[in-house]
């Protein structure tokens, strides 16, 4: 072994400790570089965290009683192919070893110490933070030999991730449990706090990264379906200069009132607008800050500092596709609207520009959200360095387990007195107090939540589990694809009158938690929990874990194993899991675009593979028909006359018919259908009565939730209003369920 001694005396307060460059050779590989480490006591955390670090405190007392030796660097990829040959880096690697899971950097600490004879594993989290320390305050002229710790990679670290104790730690090593690994450092240029030294994050110890890149091409079912996509796509923006991008968003008719009241944002969409006649076309303007109107690449309109209206005029041609941007600006005030409309030169009244004259293609769609997501940061690519030294000796902190999760009973249920069963019975048990679904996010922590806890609670899922319980989960967050949402959950206990209190169910922290789905196999009275990280880069279309004790305790996450490339889709499983008669689970996900996807396994999950076709609309719901078919009904924004459209599959869901119109009414973007077959052989559903903007089809008159059955496998629906929905989020004068 070759030792490079580097003439460093570097003083730190109360310690002083010359750094060493140990260069350990590794067969067929450039050498290991270690850098020792003192010994050492620090304040571990943030101080002053914001809002969404509240995981970085407690500030809290960290003692490392032994110095040990980190790697100058993350382990390379050469490094890496010395312990296991065949290793592929994904494109974004940039000479390290990222893309491998905690476990396969695990056991490459444990090749290397048997090879080398020495004890190598990961840092711990505090001695991870203990090295950035040094970093951040050794002299400028003589610095740390230690590199990239904010500038490479992310990096795996031993603990397993969990609530910082507000007591002295002496050599800690986190809370016991596996369910996601701390995650420190790495660059990122887009958002500067996650590269920061408190900064946390974490994911599930086997995740590696997604391989396959989706291929539409491939997909003929979808691209009929994609071709001639309504609507114009875009960004809004934190900033009236466009910059900050804070969501992707598809619209519609250019007649918009926004709920977005927040000072100083701006949003710009694109497209194509078609033109049905030839000649001169005046454009109408309004905006209540300002903005801009291009066509064909050109500036017609625009202005900003005020509402104002204006008007111009343009030539175009009938069956042309138009590129047209729609730019939004604004800044104060109560009002928040943009007006775009048109005539055409034999006409005398303007009309509004509808969503079925605009158009937009997949690659625009790509552009948008990768513009979006590029704001966001992600945790991939993670690779992971290495130091000498021995375990600690140390216990693991107990784990901090919700109420959720306690006091759950493991017998079945016996019912000595239920409803009658000739005639409907109704029972109303509000799932969450307000707060925190309609409050600021300042009133929910004053009430006592937890700081995920916040004022969107979205996209829910409630399962029956085999003792009887009900657990509803659902993902808490401001916006819908931050870095800071949450899984929460409430049980209603078998017998209970009240839903136990939300509480944080899981947390990746820093990942877009998101779409969660529940799933009971009473076969084996395993619970299966799926969920997706739709703003993560090179992530799996999903993630799931299971328990098999009602929700109590819950099995290490998986990933799902795809042998076949799969297609376009969203990370983000809708509701609505189920196995058909011949024993294949389907599991349920939103498309790329204006389509589903059902995912599907043979062997309990060892393997999955893309059905390959997609339904019609986004959040379809699906059920098995009696004579083996597979219904696909509704999909947000997605309609025939108002009514939702139904389309169905004779082989597994690789080819879907063409859409036909139902008896139920079309729903919009935060209205999620649910469907099921019951054990009398009926077909449940429950949706709305209307469309979120109001919109309701021919023949109806009720407003509110709605719950239908069909007792001929779809054909026909009875309708019954569902009263009594709680208040939601999106403010409207009907009650919903969302």
């Amino acid at each position: 072994m070759n030792i490079n001694r580097i003439s460093v005396l570097w003083k730190k307060g109360f310690i002083a400790g010359v750094f060493l460059v140990v260069v350990l050779p590794v067969t067929g590989a450039p050498a290991i570089e270690w850098v020792e480490i003192p010994a050492g006591s620090f304040q571990m955390g943030n101080p002053e965290p914001a809002i969404e670090e509240w995981d970085e405190a407690p500030v809290h007392t960290v003692e490392l009683s032994r110095g040990f030796q980190v790697s100058k660097t993350e382990i390379t990829i050469e490094q890496y192919r010395d312990f296991r040959p065949d290793y592929e880096p994904p494109s974004n690697a940039a000479g390290f070893a990222v893309g491998v899971s905690w476990a396969d950097a695990m056991a490459y600490c444990a090749w290397l110490s048997e090879r080398e004879g020495l004890t190598c594993r990961l840092p711990t989290e505090a001695e991870w933070e203990w090295t950035a320390r040094q970093l951040e305050t050794s002299d400028g002229e003589d610095p740390l030999p230690v590199e990239q710790l904010f500038s490479g990679p992310r990096e795996w670290c031993l603990d397993t991730y969990g609530l910082y104790s507000a007591h002295p730690q002496l050599d800690p090593v986190g809370p016991v449990g596996d369910f996601s690994k701390v995650i420190r450092g790495g660059g990122d240029n887009r958002r500067a706090l996650r590269a920061r030294i408190t900064n946390r994050s974490s994911y599930g110890a086997e995740y590696t990264w997604f391989p396959h890149k989706a291929d539409i091409r491939s997909m003929p079912a979808e691209q009929e379906i994609q071709a001639g996509l309504e609507g114009l796509v875009g960004n809004w923006f934190g900033r009236l200069d466009y910059t900050r991008p804070r969501g992707f968003e598809v619209i519609g008719d250019l007649d918009i009132e926004w709920d977005k009241i927040a000072n100083n944002w701006a949003g710009r969409y694109y497209g194509y607008l078609v033109v049905d006649r030839s000649g001169p076309h005046t454009f109408r303007f309004e905006s209540d800050y300002g903005g801009y109107l291009e066509i064909d690449g050109a500036r017609i309109l625009g202005w900003d500092g005020e509402p104002g209206q204006e008007t111009a005029t343009v030539t175009l041609r009938e069956g042309s596709w138009v590129p047209i941007t729609v730019a939004y600006l604004h800044n104060y005030g109560d009002s928040s609207y943009l007006r775009v409309s048109w005539k055409h030169e034999s006409e005398s009244v303007f009309a509004p520009i509808t969503g079925k004259q605009l158009r937009h293609t997949p690659e625009l769609r790509f552009e948008g959200e990768d513009v979006w997501r590029a704001s966001l940061g992600s945790f991939a690519p993670i690779g992971f360095r290495v130091v000498q030294a021995p375990e600690s000796a140390t216990p693991a902190l107990p784990e901090i387990v919700p109420f959720v999760r306690q006091a759950v009973s493991q017998t079945q249920p016996m019912l000595k007195e239920g409803p009658r069963s000739d005639r409907p019975h109704y029972r109303r048990r509000f799932l969450l107090p307000i707060p925190p679904d309609n409050v600021p996010r300042r009133e929910t922590r004053l009430a006592g939540f937890h700081p995920v806890i916040m004022d969107h609670n979205h996209s829910p899922s409630m399962e029956v589990m085999p003792n009887g319980d009900v657990l509803f989960i659902s993902y808490s967050s401001e916006r819908e694809y931050e870095p800071e949402t949450t899984m929460i959950a409430t049980r209603l206990r078998f017998g209970a009158e009240q839903w136990d209190m939300p509480e944080v169910l899981f947390d990746f922290a820093d990942a877009n938690e998101h779409a969660p789905c529940l799933f009971t196999d009473w076969e084996t009275e395993r619970v299966w929990f799926f969920w997706g990280t739709p703003s993560m880069e090179d992530a799996f279309p999903f993630q799931w874990t299971t328990s098999d004790d009602n929700g109590a305790n819950w099995a290490a996450p998986r990933f799902p194993r795809f042998p076949e490339p799969v297609g376009s889709h969203s990370r983000q499983p809708i509701s609505g899991p189920f196995r058909t008669h011949d024993g294949v689970f389907y599991l349920p996900s939103d498309g790329r675009f204006q389509g589903s996807v059902l995912w599907a396994t043979d062997d309990g999950g060892e393997t999955w593979r893309d059905t390959r076709g997609r339904s019609a609309g986004r959040h379809t719901v699906y059920v098995e028909l009696s004579d083996g078919r597979i219904m696909a009904l509704g999909g947000k924004n997605t309609d025939i006359d108002g009514f939702q459209p139904v389309v169905f599959s004779s082989d597994s869901g690789r080819t879907w018919s063409e859409p036909e119109r139902t008896s139920l009414p079309a729903l919009g973007s935060n209205q999620r259908p649910s469907l099921m077959r019951l054990q009398s052989g009926r077909l449940f559903y429950c949706g709305d009565f209307q469309h979120r903007t109001g919109a309701q089809p021919d023949g109806f008159d009720q407003r509110g939730a709605l719950v239908a059955l069909s007792e001929d496998e779809g054909e026909t629906w009875i309708m019954k209003e569902l009263p009594g929905a709680l208040p939601h989020e999106a403010d409207g004068d009907d009650d919903t369920l969302g």
